[in-house]
């Protein structure tokens, strides 16, 4: 859409709302992010928060920012809630819009504005991402190459010389997992700090030369200033212990969610024993193409693990009692309309195209002054949940 589609949203903002939030949320491939939009999702049903999600393309961000800068004590604040995940990195790099969120931080606390951030993410040990990043969207591409010869682009065979076929082309992400991991490394935490990497290690079998910087030292230092800019970082296999906490610090209720294991692209059936047969030689294997991942992993989950055992056995309790809820949920699920539980893909529009139009909006979070606010967000969404 134009630039000016999101300018709208500049002077209708403000919601009726006791307080404010600005939940940003980065989805990070194969961390949990599928089951943290279906908690966003479910909280615009119920008029808690705007959703924006999958993707927030330049001119729609770089328009609701300045929106937020303009937040006055006075009026009546938004409650919005972003899932950062798809082309969060393309046009303004994420690391460029992780600035423009504490600068907002920062604005809002100065004026008083009364508005709550909270920004979180979570990440994998490292073998566990590699893992499941190659189970997901990359061992059935080799399979295919392998047995059509469609090893890279759009050719079959190499040939000889003198026109004779040759053997099938090396598949661009090597012929299993421990070569394709070999051409990817440090994946996660490259991933973290440049988004589009992972296209390139899915579709692609390597990342891009800018994805991975020369100088080990300052690509920690730079991933870890970002790091340390999140309010949450948290790890998958402490899901719910994230959710639970996030929920605390923004002041939004805490709903179940639709247990997500997503297919495998591909129909791919294998299993990590499949891939990885000596799970002990894969992961020394990773200790050494990975040692950023690593150190991420050694500092990050540490310190989450040390700020759920300050919280006490309170906290405990409340977990174990989530659990159980989100387990008691799931049959609840498994029989809602299927239109219920899937995101469907919608182009981006502008503001002013006619299904947009006030009439036709569905807009949990206000109707004076929060009409406009959902016809921004709708229109420059790209899936709709």
């Amino acid at each position: 859409p134009p630039r000016r589609a999101g300018a709208a949203i500049e002077q209708h903002i403000h919601m009726h709302a006791a307080s404010g939030v600005l939940l940003v949320d980065r989805h990070i491939e194969k961390n949990g992010g599928t089951s943290f939009r279906s908690v966003l999702t479910q909280a615009e049903r119920a008029g808690h928060c705007m959703y924006w999600g999958f993707s927030q393309n330049s001119a729609a961000w770089n328009s609701t920012v300045q929106a937020l800068l303009r937040l006055s004590p006075e009026a009546p604040p938004p409650r919005l809630c972003i899932e950062a995940h798809s082309y969060i990195d393309y046009g303004i790099p994420w690391r460029r819009r992780l600035r423009q969120l504490v600068a907002l931080r920062r604005v809002w606390r100065e004026r008083s504005v009364p508005m709550k951030m909270l920004l979180t993410v979570r990440f994998r040990s490292p073998l566990d991402y590699y893992l499941s990043f190659f189970r997901w969207g990359v061992a059935f591409r080799i399979k295919e190459a392998l047995a059509t010869g469609k090893g890279k682009g759009k050719g079959a065979l190499s040939r000889h010389w003198n026109g004779a076929a040759a053997a099938p082309r090396r598949p661009m992400w090597g012929h299993n997992f421990s070569e394709w991991a070999a051409q990817v490394p440090n994946l996660q935490s490259t991933i973290m700090a440049r988004g589009m990497a992972a296209s390139g290690a899915e579709y692609y079998g390597r990342m891009h030369g800018g994805s991975r910087p020369k100088n080990a030292q300052k690509a920690w230092q730079e991933l870890d200033e970002m790091l340390s800019a999140f309010d949450v970082v948290g790890t998958v296999s402490r899901f719910d212990e994230t959710l639970l906490l996030a929920a605390d610090l923004v002041g939004l209720p805490v709903l179940t969610y639709k247990y997500n294991r997503p297919n495998q692209k591909g129909g791919y059936r294998g299993t990590n024993a499949d891939i990885c047969p000596d799970r002990e030689a894969c992961a020394a294997l990773i200790r050494e193409l990975a040692p950023r991942d690593h150190r991420m992993w050694a500092k990050y989950s540490a310190a989450f693990e040390a700020r759920l055992a300050a919280l006490g056995p309170a906290f405990a309790r409340r977990v174990a009692g989530f659990k159980s809820a989100v387990k008691r949920a799931q049959p609840a699920w498994e029989v809602a309309p299927r239109a219920q539980t899937i995101c469907r893909y919608h182009p981006e529009t502008g503001p002013r195209a006619r299904e947009l139009a006030f009439p036709n909006l569905r807009c949990p979070v206000g109707e004076a002054g929060g009409k406009p606010l959902c016809q921004h967000f709708y229109a420059h969404r790209l899936f709709e949940c």
